[in-house]
């Protein structure tokens, strides 16, 4: 069993940080990270305390994330990211015969192509881990 003290230690996070308003069963959207933690609705108060947040088991976080600047460093790729579909909610970053998508719209501003948007990645637009381009 994982705890959210653990996971926040692992990030190099103050478990403190992560409690800015109360928490049900759940990180913030904005935290450095976000798992879902186990919390009883019905028996529970909201979680509102570093202490009772670092003793909570986790129950499911994302894959792990990267650096898009780092990675696009890397394998020698323009830093720019693509959306690739139909609803332009999901971007790719194109590293060569690999590609990342990204844990989040990227931050820099966007610019529209045919068929959908660009942006130029930015310092904090996080990828996950590449894998074969399709």
């Amino acid at each position: 069993m994982t705890t959210i003290g653990e996971l926040a230690k692992r990030y190099g996070v103050a478990v403190a940080d992560l409690v800015k308003a109360p928490l049900y069963g759940a990180l913030a959207p904005d935290a450095p990270f976000s798992a879902r933690f186990r919390w009883d609705p019905l028996h529970e108060p909201p979680v509102t305390s570093a202490e009772d947040l670092a003793r909570r088991e986790v129950l499911a976080t994302p894959p792990p994330t990267f650096d898009a600047l780092e990675l696009a460093a890397r394998y020698g790729a323009d830093p720019v990211a693509r959306t690739v579909d139909v609803h332009m909610q999901t971007w790719h970053l194109q590293l060569g015969d690999h590609v990342a998508t990204l844990a989040h719209p990227p931050n820099g501003p966007t610019t529209s192509v045919p068929a959908g948007r660009t942006a130029r990645l930015t310092p904090g637009d996080r990828v996950y881990a590449p894998r074969p381009a399709p």
